[in-house]
């Protein structure tokens, strides 16, 4: 499970026993939603006519729910790796990279469901994160972030 998944630059499973639950990779996975493209409707003509400029493509942002779970050998264990997984958190972003895809996923954190299990040793959560622009997947991000 090491270098399975990667946060923010730091190996999740090293650092928080924390890998995806199912269904996370399908989320994470799917493409993402396209603008709508330009329309014109006239009374001269049937229908409408769409306008698809194939080299100035634009993609919409995205919500994602992500499933995962978190390990530890006991409960103290557990508890202070979902308190280090909650400072990343705080901090609003959350760059995903897995071992399946060689894109970077640039998310921003919006919240965190109820956990459905909490058993000893063991959590499982969602997390709701928007990604602001699907088209800055690459290794550089070229987002403009504004820092206060």
């Amino acid at each position: 499970m090491q270098g399975d998944l990667i946060i923010n630059g730091v190996d999740a499973w090293t650092a928080y026993g924390m890998n995806f639950e199912e269904g996370a990779l399908s989320a994470l996975l799917t493409p993402p939603p396209l603008k709508e493209f330009a329309e014109a409707k006239s009374r001269l003509r049937n229908g409408k006519v769409v306008i698809i400029d194939n080299d100035n493509v634009k993609y919409e942002s995205r919500d994602v729910v992500l499933p995962f779970f978190i390990v530890a050998d006991d409960e103290n264990s557990l508890m202070s790796r979902y308190s280090a997984l909650c400072g990343v958190l705080a901090k609003g972003k959350f760059e995903v990279k897995c071992k399946y895809s060689s894109s970077v996923y640039r998310m921003v954190y919006n919240s965190c469901s109820q956990m459905s299990v909490f058993i000893g040793g063991m959590m499982k959560f969602s997390l709701k994160l928007t990604e602001p622009d699907p088209s800055n997947r690459g290794l550089t991000d070229k987002t403009q972030y504004v820092e206060v």
